[in-house]
């Protein structure tokens, strides 16, 4: 009698799990149809105004400064910002966009902030 039982629970156990699994593989395959087999194409405008739309919401990345043109997939940067990581930062920012093939960052970095007065001296520290 005991075997008996045990076999009708593992044989209930067996048939949970086959339905389980069936369950999931009839997802897994309506899923499947529903994916679509080419990858989605954006065109040049959409990729330049989300490009745009991201320059304007973070705020150390200068979007007035940068100009964005996008052809083909392709993004060319062109513009001037301040500092160094801002550059780096516009590339790394915009670069997981869908539909970007590629980019080429052609920002420069001002350099007018270097010190321009004659009589500022740098003196070293005393060891006192």
């Amino acid at each position: 009698m005991t075997t008996n039982l045990v076999l009708k629970k593992e044989k209930l156990t067996a048939d949970n799990f086959h339905s389980w699994v069936n369950s999931w593989k009839n997802v897994r395959e309506d899923t499947a149809e529903n994916v679509q087999s080419e990858p989605i194409s954006h065109s040049d405008t959409d990729i330049a105004n989300s490009i745009e739309n991201i320059l304007g919401v973070i705020p150390f990345l200068p979007r007035a400064s940068v100009k964005v043109m996008v052809k083909d997939g392709w993004v060319k940067l062109t513009g001037s910002v301040d500092w160094e990581y801002q550059k780096h930062a516009t590339t790394n920012t915009i670069c997981n966009l869908q539909g970007i093939k590629g980019i080429s960052n052609h920002i420069a970095v001002n350099t007018e902030f270097l010190p321009n007065d004659s009589n500022l001296v740098i003196q070293p520290l005393s060891s006192n």
